[in-house]
């Protein structure tokens, strides 16, 4: 508890001293019980996979969906990603709530599947899935057991795992390409971006983080940034997706600089599953058709 006190003041300049009371046991309190009752959040299904659409901006038209992790716990109601996804790191737990959340996600794909609806979605592997399991064996298994083919399942990865030289990681992305599914570059633009490196990065696409959109609609110079790496993305013949979309005047210059696929508030906020099903029946009147998909892709 000390070490937790001490740790919460680390960045802070002018505090020399911190007592284990108040908000910083209430802190406390709180992760340490994402960390004890992570098994038994997953064994009750408070973890939960809800989804948020991405749409392709020349039709319009739902193209895929991001699988999001997200806890309703009994003890602390709803909790954000930001609160239980850097302890779990922190604590070499995440590979757990991944595969949970994969789970419910290919469960959920398979109802669809079964009414006539097939919407491909993607899912977030964190850098450390990959030393803590066989991620690449674990997420064979859960669509072989769910039945959803590798086309309908896309691999994000961070900008920062995706340029690191861990060897593990690098297999087992290898893994996953040869085995045919697609992988996305997640939050490109949020840290120290590499023009250099996109040389010899080979994904199917590049996820433009909304950082790099916030200000199209204000600063040419933005404008000029987003619009020339685009360009250069798909000259390299990857395709492009930008996070954030907010605006109908941040999705006009989407359509503007050709960008291929968009994602944010302007189309929806990522729903639970009750919401998600029960709204099947317009989605298949949103959403492209399997032919249609790969024709646009």
């Amino acid at each position: 508890r000390a070490h937790f006190a001490c740790d919460s003041i680390t960045h802070r300049d002018e505090a020399f001293v911190c007592p284990f009371e108040g908000e910083v046991e209430r802190l406390y309190n709180r992760q340490s019980y994402i960390v004890d009752h992570l098994d038994d959040a997953i064994a009750a299904n408070e973890i939960q996979a809800w989804a948020q659409p991405i749409v392709r901006v020349l039709t319009g038209r739902i193209c895929e969906v991001e699988v999001l992790a997200r806890w309703e716990s009994k003890r602390y109601g709803f909790l954000y990603p930001d609160e239980f996804i850097p302890v779990l790191e922190q604590r070499k737990l995440i590979h757990k709530l991944d595969l949970a959340v994969i789970r419910n996600a290919c469960a959920q794909w398979s109802e669809a599947s079964a009414l006539g609806i097939n919407v491909p979605f993607g899912i977030n592997l964190s850098r450390l899935d990959f030393e803590l399991c066989d991620i690449h064996a674990e997420v064979k298994s859960l669509t072989k057991r769910y039945g959803v083919p590798t086309d309908q399942i896309h691999i994000e990865i961070t900008e920062s795992s995706a340029i690191s030289d861990d060897i593990v990681m690098a297999e087992g992305v290898r893994k996953f390409r040869d085995d045919g599914f697609q992988l996305y570059m997640d939050d490109f633009g949020s840290g120290y971006s590499s023009l250099g490196q996109m040389a010899f990065m080979d994904f199917d696409v590049i996820k433009f983080d909304k950082t790099m959109l916030d200000h199209v609609e204000d600063n040419e110079r933005a404008r000029a940034v987003l619009a020339d790496t685009i360009s250069m993305v798909k000259r390299l013949g990857m395709q492009t997706l930008c996070e954030g979309v907010e605006t109908q005047g941040q999705l006009d210059f989407l359509q503007g600089i050709g960008c291929e696929k968009a994602q944010g508030f302007h189309f929806g906020r990522p729903s639970k599953r009750e919401y998600i099903m029960g709204s099947l029946a317009n989605l298949a009147k949103l959403n492209e058709s399997p032919a249609d998909n790969a024709y646009f892709d």
